[in-house]
C-alpha cells in the first residue's frame, strides 16, 4: 500500500451528522414561552408594543423549528470538503480552500468557525449553523481531522 492512498482508506466515503434536535427544541420552547408571556401582558396591560416583540419571538420560534423537519439541516463531511444544509439550503466548502477549524465559545453559545484561505488570520469569517449534536471542540477535531488527511493524501 503506497502512502499516496492510505489518508483516505482510513476515511470513510461520507460522513452524516444530524442538527441538534435539543438545541432547536429548546430555542423553539424559549420563543413560545416568551411569545405566550408579551401576547398575556400586551393584553391585559394593552401595551401593542409587547405584541410586536411578541411577533418576532414568534418568528424566532418558527425558525428554530424547522430545524426539526427531517432533511432540512445537517453537515455532511467527504474527502474533498464539507456541505451544511439549513433550510433545506446546501452549502458547500472544499478543504482546499479553507483554514484549520476554530471552535470557540461565547457565553452559553459553542461555535464552530473557519476562514477562507485569503482571509485574514483573526477571527473565523465563516461560521455553522449549528453543533451537530456533539460539542464545538469534538466538532473542530473531527472536521480537522478529515481536512488533514484530505489534504494529506492530496498532496
Amino acid at each position: 500500500m503506497s502512502n499516496e492512498t492510505s489518508g483516505t482508506e482510513e476515511l470513510p466515503e461520507e460522513l452524516f451528522l444530524p442538527a441538534s434536535t435539543v438545541r432547536w427544541i429548546f430555542v423553539s420552547a424559549v420563543s413560545a414561552f416568551i411569545v405566550a408571556l408579551n401576547l398575556y401582558a400586551s393584553i391585559s396591560a394593552n401595551a401593542p408594543a409587547l405584541g410586536l416583540l411578541a411577533l418576532i419571538f414568534a418568528v424566532t420560534g418558527t425558525v428554530a423549528g424547522v430545524q426539526l423537519i427531517p432533511g432540512s439541516a445537517g453537515l455532511w463531511l467527504d474527502r474533498k470538503g464539507f456541505t451544511f444544509r439549513m433550510f433545506w439550503v446546501d452549502r458547500r466548502r472544499e478543504w482546499n480552500e479553507i483554514t484549520p477549524i476554530l471552535s470557540s465559545q461565547v457565553g452559553l453559545l459553542q461555535m464552530v468557525g473557519y476562514n477562507r484561505k485569503d482571509d485574514p488570520p483573526n477571527k473565523p469569517r465563516e461560521i455553522l449553523p449549528d453543533t451537530y449534536r456533539i460539542s464545538a471542540n469534538e466538532l473542530a477535531d473531527i472536521m480537522n481531522h478529515w481536512r488533514n488527511t484530505a489534504l494529506k493524501s492530496a498532496g
